[in-house]
């Protein structure tokens, strides 16, 4: 049985659990969009490549970040 004074309570682990998901599926994401398209790549329109292939994943891991950082807060508002 763990015990009281672990440091996480369940809505602080719920808190990391998700931000951890974002960080992973952004960097999966960010992955494989780069890698699919660098046979096709061209730097003329890196503009639109950045909007349409690597800025929503990078908002996921920023997110994701600032969820991590700030999960002993959030987890304590919520297990309140």
């Amino acid at each position: 049985m763990p015990s009281s004074d672990s440091g996480l309570n369940h809505g602080q682990l719920g808190v990391r659990l998700l931000s951890i998901y974002f960080i992973v599926r952004g960097l999966w994401v960010l992955t494989s969009n780069v890698l699919g398209s660098i046979p096709e790549f061209d730097p003329n329109y890196f503009g639109y490549y950045f909007y349409t292939q690597m800025l929503y994943p990078i908002v996921g891991i920023v997110l994701g970040s600032v969820l991590y950082v700030l999960a002993p807060t959030l987890g304590r508002r919520i297990s309140k």
